[in-house]
């Protein structure tokens, strides 16, 4: 499998890249949902103090998807008490 696997990533470096895009996201999700657990937050409440939707939370603490940009990233820290 693993030869397969290093076949298939030198043919598509796309694909390569795109891996180490979401483990970086991913990583960067579970940090934020950290820091709202840590405040004792739902997503509801962060949302209202962060003064966003609900559904850019959501996309914030998805594990996949891109990157937020670091405004974003400030404006959830500053909501959970944290900068």
């Amino acid at each position: 499998m693993t030869k397969f696997r290093e076949q298939m990533l030198a043919a598509r470096p796309e694909i390569a890249e795109r891996e180490r895009a979401n483990a970086e996201k991913g990583r960067q999700a579970m940090e934020l949902r950290r820091l709202r657990d840590a405040a004792a937050l739902t997503q509801d409440e962060l949302a209202a103090a962060a003064g966003i939707e609900i559904a850019e939370v959501r996309r914030l603490e998805s594990l996949v998807g891109p990157l937020p940009s670091q405004a974003e990233v400030d404006r959830y820290r500053a909501a959970c008490g944290t900068s």
